[in-house]
């Protein structure tokens, strides 16, 4: 993989990296449901998937004395929009990323 390197947090980016590969267009959220699983089971964490494949994983505060459970919450799939040149199909494909300067791109799509 590896197609952007040297961003920080580094691992944030690797996992972003790893996200972008997986076609999720929109209405398209079993691969990405199947990715978040996977990273959940990966890291022996609880997680709930439903029928319409939502996706909650529980992850226990660390290093705190907090007990105020925190929730972050984003959309699976994505709104898909493309260059007339691109040939990116959403169903099957997942996004070309690269830097340009100090910006994280996409080629010929949304990112």
């Amino acid at each position: 993989m590896q197609k952007i390197s040297g961003l920080k947090p580094q691992r944030v980016f690797e996992i972003f990296e790893e996200i972008s590969a997986v076609p999720r267009g929109s209405g398209n959220r079993g691969p990405i449901a199947d990715f978040c699983v996977e990273y959940a089971k990966k890291l022996n964490l609880k997680y709930i998937r439903d029928d319409a494949d939502n996706v909650i994983i529980f992850k226990n505060a660390q290093g705190t004395k907090c007990e105020t459970p925190v929730i972050l919450q984003g959309h699976l799939d994505m709104v898909c929009q493309k260059s007339e040149e691109s040939k990116i199909n959403f169903l099957l494909d997942g996004l070309d990323i690269y830097i340009d300067g100090d910006y994280l791109k996409a080629r010929g799509t949304t990112l």
